[in-house]
């Protein structure tokens, strides 16, 4: 919801005060991502983090999508899990890795991760490229 306001708006150094009146945004996505552990926390010495990641096209058309992933560290660096994957997805089709994993190094600092999966339509016939889901965990390695 949203609350409707005047504002000033600078325009050419005038100001002119304006009403909102409409708030638009992106097209919504017909895919859904979801990504959980099952596997918390990561001991000091590093080790695996097992996750489910799962990509589903709700629609009845064909899309192509592009799948990434990254991880926020606890200190808010933002470090690339991997890089975008194509993915051809048919109506009502999902993705699913129900053993997804990867290695936590020992050398990775202790406290709190939060794991991003995300998609971009990049080809579908109703018109929504350009939309993103997106879905994320938290996960902790220990001190």
């Amino acid at each position: 919801s949203f609350m409707m306001k005047n504002v000033d708006v600078n325009v050419d150094g005038h100001y002119i005060q304006a009403t909102i009146t409409e708030i638009s945004t992106e097209p919504e996505s017909p895919v859904t991502v979801t990504a959980t552990t099952y596997a918390d926390p990561i001991s000091p010495y590093g080790g695996r983090l097992y996750f489910v990641r799962d990509v589903e096209n709700t629609s009845n058309t064909r899309v192509e999508i592009k799948r990434w992933a990254y991880i926020i560290w606890p200190n808010g660096t933002h470090y690339n899990r991997d890089r975008p994957t194509k993915i051809v997805l048919d109506p009502n089709e999902r993705d699913v890795q129900t053993s997804a994993y990867f290695t936590i190094p020992s050398y990775w600092p202790a406290g709190e991760y939060t794991y991003f999966l995300n998609s971009i339509i990049v080809d579908d016939v109703n018109g929504t490229e350009g939309a993103v889901a997106t879905d994320s965990f938290t996960f902790s390695k220990s001190e």
